[in-house]
């Protein structure tokens, strides 16, 4: 697990850092770009509402397990405000709606999304089933 700063400059690093784990196993490229964009939205989400009014750090992990098909599970872990973005995403369907849209498109990408609340802590779990190239 590596910890960075909550915020937008940190972004890239975080993304990098994520791509690196990936690329490590063989993922193919259109795979990596897609749990890239998955990724992306999930952090810009955490950088904006976990930490508004205060700094804040992101932890963020990478696992890949043994099972056949092999299933990438990327772990992002904040202390921010407590806030479950699938309660809110179910919430917020309609296309007339600003915000809940994101986690929406997370969910097509990654094959399984979950959120636990623990030790203070919020943790987006995403999931992916791999094919190796």
């Amino acid at each position: 697990m590596k910890s960075f700063q909550a915020n937008l400059d940190s972004l890239y690093s975080m993304l990098d850092y994520a791509r690196t784990c990936i690329a490590l196993h063989a993922v193919s490229e259109e795979d990596i770009s897609k749990i890239e964009l998955a990724l992306e939205e999930a952090l810009v989400n955490v950088i904006y509402y976990a930490y508004p009014d205060e700094k804040g750090e992101i932890l963020l992990e990478c696992v890949f397990t043994s099972d056949k098909p092999a299933t990438l599970k990327i772990q992002i872990q904040d202390y921010g405000i407590p806030f479950n973005p699938l309660e809110y995403s179910k919430n917020h369907t309609d296309k007339e709606t600003l915000g809940g849209h994101g986690i929406n498109y997370i969910k097509q990408i990654m094959d399984n999304v979950i959120y636990k609340r623990e030790n203070n802590s919020n943790l987006l779990i995403l999931e992916k089933k791999l094919i190796f190239k």
